[in-house]
């Protein structure tokens, strides 16, 4: 597990985001990541309207609360569909997981 500054630049879904990682020595990465703990409807194999519907808002919802932050990104392994997974704590000391919860996710 790395920890690494970081700020959410794209919500692909309420599951999964792009960071822009800062990897020292002013290097930068962007890369894909699913949030670890993080169960919310998304678009994959998503097939009915109310589905669909669903992903749209948790979606939504995390653009809302999330795009553009600050975030400490604590790296683990290679996750589904080839994304790292990570945990993601704002500077408020409060995860992306805590904060989803607070919006009923």
């Amino acid at each position: 597990m790395y920890e690494y500054k970081a700020t959410i630049r794209t919500i692909l879904d309420a599951n999964t985001v792009e960071l822009k990682v800062d990897v020292g020595f002013g290097l930068t990465i962007q890369r894909v990541f699913a949030v670890v703990g993080m169960s919310a409807p998304t678009f994959r194999g998503a097939k009915h309207p109310e589905e669909i519907s669903a992903a749209e808002l948790a979606k939504k919802t995390a653009i809302a609360m999330a795009a553009g932050a600050r975030v400490l990104c604590r790296s683990h392994k290679i996750a589904k569909y080839g994304r790292y997974a990570a945990e993601l704590i704002f500077e408020d000391g409060e995860t992306y997981v805590e904060k989803m919860a607070k919006k009923g996710y």
